[in-house]
Formats: structure tokens, C-alpha cells, sequence
């Protein structure tokens, strides 16, 4: 399985093995953000997933809204904020839902009786 990360319009595939997240520029991915420690996150791929760590930053990690306190496994679409930056982390193959993919849903759900 193949995981990519989002990161503006930037997608940067994820190889196997740790990829570091931080403001250091020996990180492999590098945020230019006061907020984001030099070395804050790591991002580790193996067979099992992709699972996302703090590296005891002091502004933490922030997954689909809430605190990464251990490593946590990633799902297709999941939003990581650090800092003030927003990724968004990607199972290669799996689809994400766009405007037109929610419009599609929305009117299946309709009742055809209204």
C-alpha cells in the first residue's frame, strides 16, 4: 500500500520507514512556522500503516481535531494540523469525497417522495 501526505499543492509520497515532520531542514518534511518545534513529529510506515507521533512538541499534534497523546494509526483523509499548518494524509488509490462526490451522496440520500 502506497500513503502520500497533503501539504498545500504539494503531495510527497511516504516511504517506508520514519519520515520526520518539524521546522529543522534536516526533517524531510520542513514547516516554516514559529509554532512548529524543529523536530515535531514522525510519521512511521511499515505493513502495518502509517502511524503519527509528537515528539513532545510543546503546541502537540493534532489529528481530525483532537490531541495525539501515543502514536496513532492514520486513516485516508485525515487532517493533521502542527502548528498552524494542515496536512492531509492519503491512502493512494482511495478516493477523497469532493464537492461532487457530496453533491452524489446528498441526492441518494434524498427521499424520492418529496
Amino acid at each position: 500500500m502506497r500513503f502520500r501526505l497533503r501539504y498545500g499543492r504539494h503531495e510527497f509520497d511516504l516511504p517506508s520507514g520514519t519520515t520526520h515532520i518539524g521546522r529543522s531542514l534536516d526533517c524531510q518534511v520542513t514547516l516554516d512556522d514559529p509554532q512548529v518545534s524543529r523536530h515535531h513529529a514522525a510519521l512511521t510506515v511499515d505493513d502495518s500503516g502509517a502511524r503519527l507521533a509528537d515528539l513532545g512538541s510543546r503546541n502537540g499534534v493534532i489529528i481530525d481535531g483532537h490531541r495525539v497523546v501515543e502514536p496513532e494509526l492514520l486513516k485516508h483523509g485525515a487532517e493533521i494540523t502542527i502548528g498552524s499548518e494542515s496536512l492531509v494524509f492519503l491512502v493512494a488509490g482511495e478516493a477523497m469525497p469532493g464537492p461532487e462526490t457530496e453533491s452524489v451522496l446528498a441526492s441518494a440520500k434524498r427521499d424520492p417522495f418529496q
